[in-house]
């Protein structure tokens, strides 16, 4: 949908199943879209071949995946459009928080980025820190503190992996679908909260490794097998878009002064969006209870 103000300013709107695309995917769709309404080609060919995402006729079903949950194991009461069916194809889709949620961007430039990395590093257990480990382990770790969780309790982050690079053999250039694999952390609240912020970076460094061929493979059995779903209640969902140039894709009116959502009506899923700076810089998109986001904030700002 497009809508353009007295200003002159233009707002494009745009909806999609996420089963459709990816973030990379979505990216690509807007590259190729944006293309052709400047007059000129496709930037990408797209390939929406699925068969290397196929389960295997007969399951090898290798590990514990628990970033999955057996459909018959969730409470109806604990279904959402993110990981059921019949609420995503429901004619009214709720698109407002609970009145005592609320959304808050927190930003974070380059500079900060780099002193939170460089504050990992400094016990001398990790050999090495991504900006992508640095940000979901404070992210993980502040909304523990910030919302008094239990310390017997687990606390649990499933985070998005692009799984482009790592199936065999490598999916082509110009793949079209959702090519992300939900990794996760899971420890007890209180070790999340009462270790160092580079136990958190190691959890999360474990997730990403964990992710292999082999692994998206049993996990796919497993998920045909059991019709599982992200093991989503009771914990986040981290996705980083910060570095998918959304805020490049050019109509032909300049390139975007935002791209990024505007509406969610789920309380479990964080954003790592881009700042538009391009300076290593990002923004921290996530709802909480409006008393636990003065928590947060304190907490991922005391570096």
């Amino acid at each position: 949908m497009v809508t353009r103000f007295k200003c002159g300013g233009i707002v494009l709107g745009m909806s999609m199943n996420h089963a459709m695309f990816d973030g990379v995917g979505a990216m690509e769709f807007m590259m190729n879209f944006s293309s052709i309404a400047r007059g000129k080609g496709l930037i990408t060919h797209p390939l929406p071949d699925r068969t290397c995402f196929k389960p295997r006729d007969i399951p090898e079903i290798k590990y514990e995946h628990l970033e999955g949950l057996k459909f018959s194991d969730i409470p109806q009461e604990m279904r959402n459009s993110f990981t059921t069916a019949d609420v995503a194809n429901s004619e009214i889709s709720n698109i407002s928080l609970p009145p005592e949620y609320s959304y808050k961007v927190f930003p974070f430039s380059g500079e900060m980025v780099e002193k939170l990395k460089k504050k990992t590093m400094e016990d001398g257990t990790l050999k090495k820190c991504s900006s992508f480990d640095a940000i979901a382990a404070l992210v993980w770790q502040a909304r523990t503190k910030a919302v008094d969780m239990p310390p017997d309790v687990p606390s649990k982050m499933l985070f998005a992996v692009d799984i482009r690079s790592k199936m065999d053999p490598p999916l082509p250039k110009g793949f079209a679908g959702n090519a992300v694999f939900s990794s996760y952390c899971i420890e007890p609240a209180g070790a999340v909260k009462e270790n160092p912020l580079s136990f958190c970076v190691e959890k999360v460094q474990e997730g990403v490794a964990r992710v292999t061929n082999d692994y998206v493979r049993s996990s796919m059995d497993f998920t045909d097998t059991y019709k599982a779903i992200p093991a989503l209640p009771g914990g986040i969902f981290l996705s980083a878009w910060w570095k998918i140039p959304f805020q490049l894709v050019d109509f032909g009116f300049g390139k975007p002064i935002y791209a990024g959502p505007i509406v969610n009506a789920m309380v479990e899923f964080v954003l790592l969006l881009s700042n538009g700076k391009q300076d290593g810089g990002l923004n921290i998109y996530i709802a909480l209870q409006n008393h636990q986001l003065d928590k947060f904030e304190q907490l991922i700002y005391d570096i």
